[in-house]
């Protein structure tokens, strides 16, 4: 496995990513499945979008302390969890992602996050139950785009810093950018996806 990349190289991540090549003849899973630094990562996620500007302070390149910030709101209001679909008439043919969510009734606040990770996810918002006076904005993650946040937040984690740890494990030894189709996949893995998806689970709990 490629050595962590620092959060503490601020250069934009875009620009970086243009450094990084990939032959055009390597499948898109394949390439997904090599890329472990914010750099590579990046290279390899399509449709990705960022905020060029704080929508707090207007400046356009987040600071050490910006993602800092951003890693303690992950601590405090942000959940990490690996989702299990089963698709009809499949059996026992399930697909499991890695998502993260943060929640807030500030959506300035969800935009900083965007802004301090260097991409955008998406938001919804939404109506108020019966209960709630206030609406509750909910930024979302998947797949490629939740493993580069976490990654890009990881040195400054502490309450989610085992969630990142497990996401990163949960990457590498479930081939999770790998897809066969449901009857390529070996028994082996299955168990080891449906075992992270369960010590996921843990971890949310508090075990």
């Amino acid at each position: 496995m490629q050595e962590t990349q620092s959060t503490a190289d601020l250069r934009p991540i875009a620009q970086a990513a243009a450094e990084f090549t990939k032959p055009s003849t390597v499948p898109i899973s394949e390439a997904r499945e090599q890329a472990f630094t914010l750099d590579e990562m990046w290279a390899v996620m399509e449709d990705v979008a960022t905020r060029s500007l704080s929508p707090i302070s207007g400046r356009d390149v987040p600071t050490d302390a910006d993602i800092g910030w951003a890693a303690g709101l992950m601590d405090g209001e942000g959940c990490v969890h690996i989702a299990r679909q089963t698709y009809p008439g499949t059996g026992e043919c399930k697909s499991f992602s890695l998502r993260i969510q943060v929640a807030q009734c500030s959506l300035a606040v969800l935009r900083e996050f965007e802004w301090a990770v260097g991409l955008r996810g998406r938001i919804s918002s939404p109506k108020p139950k019966r209960l709630q006076t206030r609406v509750c904005h909910y930024l979302n993650y998947s797949g490629m785009r939740a493993f580069f946040v976490l990654e890009r937040l990881r040195e400054h984690l502490r309450r989610k810093r085992e969630h990142a740890d497990l996401a990163q494990k949960f990457r590498v030894d479930c081939l999770i950018h790998v897809h066969p189709g449901c009857r390529g996949t070996s028994p082996e893995v299955w168990r080891l996806r449906h075992w992270y998806y369960e010590r996921m689970q843990e971890l949310n709990r508090g075990s």
